[in-house]
């Protein structure tokens, strides 16, 4: 796992795969970033080996791919060449949603491991300017609890923002929804979406400082053997493309006076 200078308020005892990580006690400048893989059988193998998705077990790739042999899926992990993605990262995922630009599939991708809250993901992504009405571009935590799943998402829809919440309390479904205005959302940006019972909050790297875009007070915490699951998923209904993520992490906090919120 290589290092380099720019400052994140973490140390970091890292998961076999370098995307994720639990927090300890010490700071550290660290950076994480995926390896360059120009090789596409090496990158189909490290992408299968870290992700799943709903369509199908060991898929993390479109619904037309499944029922072909897995050495023919069009993965959404590209390398260097394929698009003008930013030093240090050598790869970013393509988050459209239809292999071949034609026949609708929604993409959704999520790591092959569960965190105890609480959490927060780092996302460096790049959003296109506007989709379409009625769909959607998610980066969230999923709780299976509760009585029912629970969503603490940051999402766009048409040109606008949100930070969005859906949770089950005693006396019946939460569901809260706050506009947030990121900074420049079609370059590659810095996010932090901090999963806090009971806030959810979400922060900007902009110009070297963390801005706080929102917070959410969700109407119940979850129970001590809660387990959240990240994931990153476009639910666009109509072909759409021209959404990137280069870089995605997460950390379970174990030590809250360490942690992320205390330092932002």
């Amino acid at each position: 796992m290589r290092q380099s200078g720019t400052t994140i308020v973490q140390k970091v005892d890292s998961f076999p795969t370098p995307l994720h990580a639990r927090t300890i006690n010490e700071e550290v400048n660290f950076v994480e970033r995926w390896e360059y893989l120009a090789d596409l059988t090496n990158r189909r193998n490290w992408f299968f080996n870290r992700y799943t998705g709903r369509s199908y077990p060991y898929s993390p790739v479109w619904k037309t791919d499944i029922g072909k042999d897995p050495s023919e899926w069009q993965l959404p992990l590209i390398a260097l060449d394929d698009i003008p993605t930013e030093s240090p990262w050598g790869n970013a995922i393509h988050m459209r949603n239809s292999k071949d630009g034609t026949t609708l599939d929604q993409i959704y991708i999520q790591p092959r491991m569960t965190f105890s809250p609480p959490c927060v993901m780092k996302v460096a992504t790049k959003f296109p300017a506007s989709i379409p009405a009625n769909t959607a571009h998610i980066i969230g935590f999923e709780v299976n609890s509760q009585g029912g799943t629970a969503i603490y998402q940051f999402l766009q829809e048409g040109s606008a923002f949100y930070l969005r919440s859906s949770c089950m309390t005693p006396s019946g479904r939460d569901y809260q929804s706050l506009e947030v205005t990121p900074s420049t959302p079609t370059e590659y940006m810095e996010y932090w979406l901090d999963y806090d019972p009971p806030n959810v909050r979400l922060w900007q790297l902009q110009s070297g400082v963390y801005t706080l875009l929102g917070t959410i007070t969700i109407g119940s915490s979850p129970s001590a053997f809660d387990c959240i699951s990240p994931f990153i998923t476009n639910e666009n209904t109509v072909v759409t493309s021209g959404w990137y993520v280069n870089h995605w992490v997460v950390w379970q906090r174990k030590a809250i006076g360490k942690g992320v919120t205390s330092k932002l």
